[in-house]
């Protein structure tokens, strides 16, 4: 199991006997909607991560962030050709961002044109296929066209944008850090 987790631990957190885990793992019962909401909840992971079963390289690492309305945030990117993104995975867990966070990037063709290594950048990744859609991904530049990761949890195969058809969308300019357990939030 993943995280090391039993089934009577996972039983336990779903507030449900170890066989009906057992029987969800074994197919026996439909692992429907409701119940995959149930695991990310008890995981404290977003609904995404359970079903992304993606066997490329390629996990969608953030989504496109709307804020509340009248929000600092809704704020920082009005008329700007910037976007905020909610990070999902640990693509670059060494540089202390993590899922949960909030990144402000900076879309314009000049910050783009003007990459630099170690800028961290948004990248879309087009599509394997017509059933799915295009990724976004969380790397780090370097010269003159490579993206990496930087996880202290699984680094992916660097990438050359120049052959690999995937284009960059942002460029990192500062993120909110979610919350932590022993410590709030901050920014960057």
């Amino acid at each position: 199991m993943r995280r090391g987790y039993s089934l009577a631990d996972l039983g336990q957190i779903l507030g449900v006997p170890r066989q009906t885990v057992s029987r969800l793992e074994r197919g026996e019962i439909q692992l429907t909607e409701v119940w995959m909401r149930r695991f990310a909840r008890a995981l404290k992971v977003d609904l995404f991560e359970i079903l992304d079963d993606t066997p490329d390289e390629y996990s969608r690492d953030v989504t496109f962030y709307t804020p509340e309305a009248g929000s600092a945030l809704e704020i920082a990117i009005a008329g700007e050709a910037r976007a905020l993104f909610k990070v999902h995975s640990r693509a670059l867990d060494n540089l202390d961002i993590l899922p949960g966070d909030i990144a402000l990037g900076d879309m314009s063709s000049k910050a783009i044109r003007n990459v630099k290594t170690g800028d961290i950048v948004v990248a879309e990744v087009p599509a394997l296929s017509k059933n799915e859609d295009a990724k976004m991904v969380l790397r780090q530049f370097v010269e003159p066209r490579l993206l990496i990761t930087n996880s202290s949890h699984h680094n992916a195969r660097s990438v050359d944008i120049g052959t690999d058809n995937i284009t960059l969308k942002a460029v990192i300019i500062a993120w909110h850090k979610a919350p932590r357990k022993g410590g709030g939030g901050g920014r960057h």
